[in-house]
């Protein structure tokens, strides 16, 4: 019955084709460093053939379709499963051949569905869910094309890691050398000017001082933080909950601020968009702050590196000459946590490489993330005619972001006037504006007048 109708109707939906046993549709792979990286997908979404002819049970060479057809792409064999799937054998075959062949499973129709003709006609001819690619030619070249990309990606991204460690260990030793051949009157006359910041480094650098930090940091924090975590995907709860050891430089706590750092740049976002790390580290010192000091210390580092880069020396590591390297291994490296975030990340399919030239990042393909129900944070509203703040006493908007296409990133941190819609936001680039928040309901807000206190930083961190 299901054979007479494809002849007699002489149309069919072709399936999908999302990969096959041993052809993962994408392929993930790691480099040398555990990082991943994704083929792209081959997109062989299912469609509508019309068929110009169809005849059933027609032999070929050492096998029997049900059907063979034609349509605009050439020979079509179909198999109907009633009982039984297709055999490794003829699958084998049709595929060393080169032929098309697509299986409808008709094997759990029952049979009140099997006596309603229009019923049993869609789930022959048009319903797409009930049949797979046993080959499909077109489908499999592309794929292999994709391995073969993925394949030359990974081999120079390995080849690239391993120059990185040569340089590194080279870098190391040539600066050994360099410490023990400097002036030791230069060595001071350096150090006086940071003097003051390496005795404050030294003294919060030790276990104590940052077991004190991470616990003042979470007493502010965690409310915060765990709101958010409670929407993160299940499958990100371990790479949001940890951290390396320099993140205790910010001004907020890890927990909050790469929880944050997801919804904003990753949860909500469709495959594919890309993802810059340079703007991950400004949005992160911009929103959540860094140690002055500490970040003092690093730039110094940063600049003492590039110097010598420009001076024609070997440098790879963030170690000056002239502080200790006690004094070295203690200034937290801002850049390096951020980077071990994104690996985190990465590791877990929140994240991947830009396939395309000059890309960074972006968001993986991963279902579980992309139809994550969870919204950004300032998306969270109270019901429309109810003032949080003259119900509770406390401001649920105060230390949300928003963001504005021109001024960037903003956090909201404090309101004009109790009860009132309007907030005092700090945007990048030390630029205080007004904002209308408008009805609590609603998710919309406009900008208002710009202050007059550019330049002055935020009394509090987020």
């Amino acid at each position: 019955m299901a054979k007479q109708l494809i002849c007699e109707r002489l149309r069919l939906v072709l399936p999908a084709w999302n990969g096959a046993e041993g052809m993962p549709n994408p392929i993930e792979v790691r480099d040398d460093n555990g990082g991943k990286l994704r083929s792209q997908p081959v997109d062989f979404p299912a469609r509508e053939s019309r068929l110009r002819r169809a005849v059933a049970e027609m032999a070929l060479q050492g096998y029997r379709p049900d059907v063979v057809a034609e349509d605009d792409e050439g020979e079509l064999l179909i198999e109907i499963r009633v009982s039984h799937a297709v055999g490794d054998l003829k699958a084998r075959n049709v595929r060393s051949e080169g032929r098309r062949m697509v299986e409808i499973d008709l094997s759990r129709v029952t049979p009140v569905q099997a006596e309603d003709p229009e019923l049993f006609e869609r789930l022959v001819l048009e319903y797409p869910g009930n049949r797979t690619w046993i080959a499909c030619p077109r489908a499999t070249d592309a794929w292999r094309a994709s391995r073969d990309e993925l394949q030359a990606r990974l081999a120079l991204r390995n080849r690239q890691l391993a120059v990185d460690a040569r340089r590194w260990l080279e870098a190391v030793e040539w600066e050994r050398q360099e410490r023990h051949g400097r002036d030791p009157v230069e060595r001071q006359r350096m150090r006086a000017g940071h003097a003051a910041d390496l005795e404050y480094l030294m003294r919060e650098a030790t276990d104590e001082a940052i077991s004190t930090r991470y616990a003042r940091m979470l007493e502010r924090d965690g409310a915060k933080a765990e709101a958010l975590l409670s929407r993160a995907p299940s499958s990100l709860q371990a790479t949001l909950r940890s951290s390396s050891s320099a993140a205790w430089g910010y001004g907020s706590h890890y927990l909050l601020w790469q929880s944050a750092m997801y919804f904003q740049f990753v949860d909500g976002k469709p495959a594919g968009h890309p993802i810059r790390r340079a703007e991950l580290g400004r949005w992160l010192r911009a929103t959540f702050g860094v140690d002055p000091i500490l970040w003092r210390l690093f730039m110094a580092q940063w600049r003492g590196r590039e110097e010598a880069r420009k001076a024609g020396r070997k440098a790879y590591s963030l170690s000056l000459w002239y502080f200790t390297p006690e004094e070295n291994r203690a200034i937290p490296n801002f850049f390096q946590c951020l980077t071990d975030y994104v690996d985190r990340l990465m590791a877990a399919g929140a994240i991947e490489f830009d396939p395309e030239q000059g890309g960074d990042l972006i968001v993986a393909g991963v279902s579980e993330l992309e139809q994550s129900s969870a919204r950004p944070p300032w998306e969270r509203r109270a019901a429309a005619g109810h003032d949080p703040l003259l119900h509770t006493g406390t401001d649920p908007y105060i230390d949300r972001w928003i963001t504005h296409s021109r001024l960037g990133v903003g956090i909201i941190r404090e309101r004009v006037t109790k009860g009132s819609p309007s907030y005092r936001v700090w945007f990048n680039g030390a630029r205080w504006r007004t904002v209308w928040l408008g009805d609590p309901g609603s998710g919309e807000w406009k900008l208002m007048e710009q202050e007059s206190e550019r330049g002055r930083a935020p009394s509090d961190g987020p």
